[in-house]
C-alpha cells in the first residue's frame, strides 16, 4: 500500500511538470516564483519504507492571497535615499570638471589695464558653454582674430595671437557665437628701451653776451642728439660756486623711438629771470629713457666787453628830407621815387637829411645816391656837417640852371660799443 501511494504522488508530480511546460513565459521567467519553488520542495521523494505518510502538497499561493513583497534590494535602496528628494536622471558632465549653470566667458590673461610684453600675445579664457567663440585683438598697429572650440562649459582655453609692438595700446575681445555675448579686456604692451645716448654735444655759442640785450650773440644754444621718446634736463651750473642757476627740461615724445637733433636755447637767465654774472658755467645735460639715465656735460662761458660796430644809416630821398627853395627853382616829388631838385636860372632848391649818431662814433661819411638831369650851367653840392653832438646833417643843393634828383642818402660809421 505505502509503495502504491508513493508511486500516485510521483506520477501527479511528474504530470504537474509537464503542465508548467506547456505554460507561456512570463516577464519574471528569469526568476522562480514561490510556487514552482513550493512545488520543487514537495517533489522530493520521500526516503522508501518509511512509515509517515507523504504530505500533501500545499496550492501555490495566488494574488488574492497575500501581498507580493517588493524586491529587498528595492527596500533598501528607498531607505538609503536622504529624505526630501526624488529621483532625477543624473546630469552629464565633462571629466574633472563640474557642470554649473553660474557659469559665464571670463578673460583671464590678459587682465583688464595690464601691461604685457613684447612679442606673441599669449590668452586664456573660461568658456561659459561648449561651442565656438570669435577671439579678435586690435592694436594700434597690429589686428589679429580666431576661432576657438570649447568641447564643455568651465573649459579654460589658452594660445597664443600675433605679435604685439612695443608701446601698442591694445584690446582682446571675446565673442560667444551662441548667446553673442562679448567679454573685452584693455591692456598695454610694454616698452624696451636700449641704453640712453647723448651724442655730439656742443654749445653754439660757447661764449655769448646776454648782460647787453643788443641782438650781438645775447643766448647760446646747447645742441645734442638723443631719442625722442627720453626726457632730457638741462641744469646750468655756476662753476665757481656749483650752484645750479638755471634747470631746463624737454619732455619725451612718445613713440618717436629714434635718435634726431635736439637744442635747448639759454638766454643766460636764471629761474628767477634775472642775468647771470659773467664767469664760466657748465651745460649738465641728463637723458632719462626706460628708467635708465646718462649725463654729458659742456662749458659755457658768460662774458661782456666791447666790440666795434660798422653801422650803416639810409633816408630816403624824397620823404625823408626837408626842402627849401629860392628864386626860380623847386622841389618835387620824382617817379618812380626820389627828390626833384630844378633850378630855372637863379637861386637855389636845397634837400637837407639829419641822422642821429651815438657818442663815440667814429669815421662818419656819408653818400648821397642820386641822378643828372639836365645842364651844366649850375652847381651840385654834397655837403655834410655836425649840427649837435650827436646829429650830422647832410645837404644836397641845385643852383642856377641844374636839375638833379635825390634818391637816398646813405650815413656810415663806426662806434665801439659794451656787449
Amino acid at each position: 500500500m505505502r509503495l502504491f501511494s508513493g508511486t500516485v504522488v510521483t506520477a501527479v508530480l511528474s504530470l504537474s511538470v509537464a503542465l508548467m511546460g506547456l505554460t507561456p513565459a512570463s516577464a519574471n521567467d528569469g526568476v522562480p516564483s514561490d510556487s514552482a519553488t513550493q512545488v520543487q520542495a514537495d517533489a522530493t521523494p520521500q526516503p522508501e519504507g518509511s512509515d509517515e505518510p507523504a504530505p500533501t502538497p500545499e496550492p501555490a499561493p495566488t494574488s488574492t492571497d497575500a501581498p507580493t513583497p517588493a524586491p529587498a534590494e528595492s527596500e533598501q535602496s528607498a531607505e538609503s535615499e536622504p529624505p526630501g528628494e526624488s529621483e532625477q536622471p543624473a546630469t552629464k558632465s565633462s571629466p574633472g570638471v563640474a557642470a554649473s549653470a553660474s557659469t559665464v566667458d571670463e578673460i583671464v590673461k590678459p587682465t583688464n589695464g595690464s601691461t604685457v610684453p613684447a612679442g606673441p600675445l599669449s590668452y586664456s579664457f573660461v568658456a561659459g558653454g561648449s561651442g565656438d567663440y570669435w577671439l579678435s585683438l586690435e592694436c594700434d598697429y597690429t589686428w589679429d582674430s580666431t576661432w576657438v572650440t570649447a568641447s564643455y562649459a568651465g573649459q579654460t582655453l589658452t594660445g597664443t595671437l600675433d605679435s604685439v609692438d612695443a608701446g601698442e595700446e591694445c584690446t582682446l575681445m571675446l565673442e560667444n557665437e551662441q548667446t553673442y555675448d562679448t567679454e573685452s579686456v584693455s591692456f598695454t604692451v610694454a616698452r624696451t628701451y636700449p641704453a640712453p645716448q647723448i651724442r655730439n654735444l656742443r654749445a653754439a655759442p660757447s661764449t655769448f653776451y646776454p648782460r647787453v640785450r643788443d641782438g650781438y650773440k645775447d643766448r647760446t644754444r646747447i645742441k645734442f642728439s638723443s631719442r625722442l621718446d627720453s626726457a632730457v634736463k638741462i641744469r646750468i651750473v655756476r662753476k665757481s660756486t656749483g650752484r645750479t642757476v638755471r634747470t631746463i627740461s624737454k619732455r619725451a615724445r612718445r613713440s618717436y623711438d629714434w635718435y634726431q637733433g635736439r637744442s635747448v636755447a639759454w638766454d643766460g637767465r636764471s629761474n628767477a629771470g634775472r642775468t647771470v654774472k659773467t664767469g664760466r658755467y657748465t651745460a649738465v645735460v641728463t637723458s632719462t629713457l626706460g628708467g635708465r639715465s646718462v649725463t654729458d656735460r659742456v662749458a659755457l662761458w658768460v662774458d661782456t666787453g666791447f666790440r666795434t660796430l660798422h653801422v650803416t644809416k639810409t633816408k630816403d630821398g624824397w620823404y625823408d628830407s626837408r626842402d627849401r627853395t629860392s628864386g626860380n627853382c623847386h622841389t618835387s616829388e620824382y617817379y618812380p621815387r626820389g627828390n626833384h631838385l630844378d633850378c630855372w636860372g637863379g637861386a637855389f632848391a636845397e634837400a637837407a637829411y639829419t641822422f642821429h649818431v651815438p657818442d663815440g662814433a667814429k669815421h662818419v661819411r656819408f653818400e648821397v645816391r642820386g641822378e643828372n638831369l639836365c645842364c651844366d650851367n649850375g652847381r651840385l653840392i654834397r655837403e655834410g656837417s655836425w649840427v649837435g653832438s650827436n646829429s650830422y646833417r647832410v645837404r644836397v643843393r641845385v643852383t642856377y640852371w641844374r636839375a638833379y634828383v635825390v634818391k637816398r642818402v646813405r650815413l656810415k660809421y663806426d662806434v665801439r660799443v659794451r656787449i
